[in-house]
């Protein structure tokens, strides 16, 4: 998996290519832990060119969603495919994350 980060004035576009599952969500948490401690962005996870979220992903994201709603940030996730938009829906976190 890839992970491009974008820094605007408020928002971190974090864009991620390939697959999120247990070897690889290690590496977005160190990507994101730092930005959501900061406190200073908001994140939107662009998931275009992502083509499958695991259960350690979706640990990933939810500590981040944790992480950003305690420091009065949003993480909002855009462009997710209708499998990943499924296993969101399956694990009943579709409406705990803004999937736009």
């Amino acid at each position: 998996m890839t992970i491009e980060k974008t820094f605007k004035a408020e928002e971190v576009i974090v864009k991620l290519d390939g697959r999120l599952e247990s070897n690889t969500s290690s590496k977005l948490q160190e990507e994101l832990s730092p930005i959501w401690e900061e406190g200073k962005y908001d994140i939107l996870l662009d998931f275009e060119e992502l083509r499958y979220v695991s259960s350690a992903g979706l640990r990933v994201l939810l500590n981040t969603h944790k992480g950003c709603k305690a420091k009065g940030k949003v993480m909002t996730i855009k462009g997710a495919n209708a499998s990943i938009r499924e296993v969101f829906d399956l694990s009943g976190l579709s409406g705990v994350f803004a999937i736009v």
